[in-house]
């Protein structure tokens, strides 16, 4: 089932209102097995898709940065980054990087080693012609907007001669390298025991995440909500989940 967000939210609602408001018992092991199951059966509940299961699996352990990175690299290399496709295509490259340092070069070679064993990946279809055509298309017979002159601002301009780029950083690698540079700066370029040592905090960070609880199934899931919605890393996110703890605390004070 899925536990993630707002269909998380949504999934706990529904069983909590099962159990409590419908079936007027209480929370137990037992109740929410039957509620899940009998929600299910009603197609009441959104569970994970088999791709949104193997993603998981293979994102175990990554950063958020980290999965940006990648996904910005599928979007930037014609990969589908949309919905289950994500999801299939994330979940190959990331299974093949098994370990490297997370640089566009080896996401490159991670790509050329998935489609070498067969594996599949999901491609965005390629856009349509936008432009009008100007002159006959040999498919159709003329139209007016075929026989139309090009527009006179695009014709009657100065001769500026050759452009020369080679000073330009968009152009001449300059603002490539840098990025590049930036890229194994933040995600790789350091010392083994520097990328370890990170690791262990998230994972020590996310365990104390995990321990936060609140009185009833809804303040424990607005207190995760808070924590799966804060950026950065793992020690910024239980920040954001003591704080939600601390608010529900108030609020009921407040209602006393």
């Amino acid at each position: 089932m899925d536990s993630t967000g707002s269909v998380g939210t949504q999934n706990g609602n529904r069983i909590y209102d099962y159990i409590v408001n419908q079936w007027k018992q209480p929370i137990t092991e037992q109740t929410l097995k039957v509620a899940v199951e009998k929600l299910r059966e009603a197609n009441q509940l959104t569970f994970k898709s088999a791709a949104r299961i193997k993603f998981d699996q293979a994102s175990s352990g990554w950063t958020p940065d980290q999965i940006d990175f990648v996904v910005n690299w599928m979007k930037r290399n014609g990969l589908d980054t949309d919905g289950d496709n994500a999801f299939v295509n994330a979940a190959a490259l990331m299974n093949a990087m098994s370990g490297r340092t997370l640089t566009t070069d080896n996401l490159t070679w991670c790509l050329q080693y998935v489609q070498g064993k067969g594996a599949p990946l999901v491609w965005k279809p390629r856009p349509t012609e936008s432009t009008p055509h100007r002159g006959h298309n040999a498919n159709r017979p003329p139209t007016a907007e075929d026989m139309r002159w090009m527009p006179k601002e695009e014709v009657n301009r100065a001769h500026v001669g050759k452009i020369n780029h080679s000073s330009d950083p968009r152009f001449n690698g300059t603002l490539e390298s840098e990025r590049r540079l930036e890229q194994e700066r933040r995600f790789g370029g350091g010392d083994n025991s520097i990328r370890e040592d990170i690791a262990m905090a998230e994972k020590i960070w996310q365990s104390e995440i995990d321990k936060l609880r609140g009185e009833t199934y809804r303040e424990t899931e607005r207190i995760q909500q808070a924590a799966r919605s804060a950026p950065g890393s793992a020690r910024q996110r239980h920040e954001a989940a003591v704080k939600m703890q601390q608010q529900i605390r108030r609020e009921k004070e407040l209602m006393r």
